[in-house]
């Protein structure tokens, strides 16, 4: 279902809207409070946002109508872990050139886990950043296109513990 932004109402009263072609993002995080804000500024830019707030519900609306591209935010200590999540995406043929860009406020697990979402083909950003920044990455990455081989100038906008 396309999330409609400032929506109190509950998932089977949203209605789906048609986005347009190309202008479509899936955005999955636990956090209501993120989902609602960068829910909120994507769709002021004119772009369809199809809000997950869980693993499963991710994979099977990427996997029924994949998205222009996905923001994937990973939570300190949230259920969602991302790199599973990516991975299984880059496995399905259907979904595996989707653009996808992940956004953490724990800078140790980017530290960690840069090099392996960047070989997944992922866009990282630390949080916080400004939405200028999420906009133009996201942008970016659909303009890209489909992922095809991994790019070694990706890098996230926050601290590298061991540069």
């Amino acid at each position: 279902m396309t999330w409609k932004a400032g929506s109190d109402v509950t998932q089977k009263q949203r209605q789906p809207q048609q986005p347009e072609a190309g202008r479509c993002v899936a955005l999955v995080t636990d956090d209501p409070t993120f989902r609602h804000i960068v829910g909120t500024a994507l769709t002021g830019k004119g772009v369809a946002v199809l809000a997950c707030g869980d693993e499963g519900t991710a994979r099977e609306v990427i996997a029924s109508a994949p998205p222009a591209a996905l923001v994937l935010e990973v939570s300190l200590g949230g259920d969602i872990c991302g790199i599973g999540l990516v991975k299984a995406l880059r496995r399905d043929r259907a979904t595996a050139s989707v653009p996808i860009v992940v956004c953490s406020a724990d800078a140790r697990f980017l530290d960690l886990h840069l090099l392996e979402l960047v070989h997944l083909g992922c866009d990282v950003l630390g949080i916080p950043y400004n939405f200028a920044l999420l906009n133009a990455t996201l942008n970016q990455a659909i303009r890209r296109g489909p992922v095809q081989a991994p790019v070694a100038s990706r890098a996230y906008a926050g601290s590298l513990a061991a540069v």
